[in-house]
């Protein structure tokens, strides 16, 4: 039996501090996520600063600010995966 990862993404446009709010669900445009995370060093248990990069589809420019008011820069971000 295999097991297959379903993915969530979602933006807080109007930030707010939630998620449920109207287009605020982007999961359908998702297309890859990139996370990497480390420690300072090999032998530390101190984490170091992690990154997240996430590829949406945008061929509407719907997540270009220049052309969508609403797409404001710096959002926050929820990233859920099962």
């Amino acid at each position: 039996m295999s097991e297959v990862a379903t993915y969530g993404v979602y933006v807080d446009w109007n930030n707010d501090g939630d998620y449920g709010d109207s287009n605020e669900d982007v999961t359908d445009d998702f297309v890859s996520a990139t996370i990497a995370r480390s420690y300072s060093d090999p032998l530390s248990r101190v984490p170091g600063v992690g990154r997240c990069t996430i590829v949406l589809h945008n061929q509407a420019q719907t997540y270009s600010p220049p052309l969508n008011a609403n797409a404001l820069p710096y959002r926050k971000m929820k990233f859920e995966m099962t």
